[in-house]
C-alpha cells in the first residue's frame, strides 16, 4: 500500500479543486455563449463551443472524482 504525506495529499486536493473551478467556469462560459449565439451562426463556431463545453464537463467531472 502506498503512503503519501498529508502535505502532498493536501496539495493534490487543492490542485484538483483548482482544476474543477477552472473547468466549471469554462463550462459556464461555453453554455452562455451557446445560448447567446445568433441563429445563423457559423457551423465551425458551434462545433468549437460544443467541444469547449464537452472538454470542460470532462475536466470538471474528473477533478471532482479526484
Amino acid at each position: 500500500m502506498l503512503y503519501y504525506e498529508p502535505e502532498f495529499l493536501g496539495s493534490l486536493r487543492q490542485e484538483a479543486y483548482n482544476t474543477y473551478e477552472i473547468a466549471k467556469t469554462e463550462r459556464e462560459v461555453a453554455e452562455r455563449n451557446r445560448v447567446q449565439k445568433k441563429p445563423f451562426g457559423l457551423f465551425i463556431e458551434e462545433m468549437t463551443l460544443q467541444k469547449t463545453l464537452t472538454d470542460s464537463q470532462v475536466a470538471e467531472t474528473a477533478a471532482h472524482i479526484i
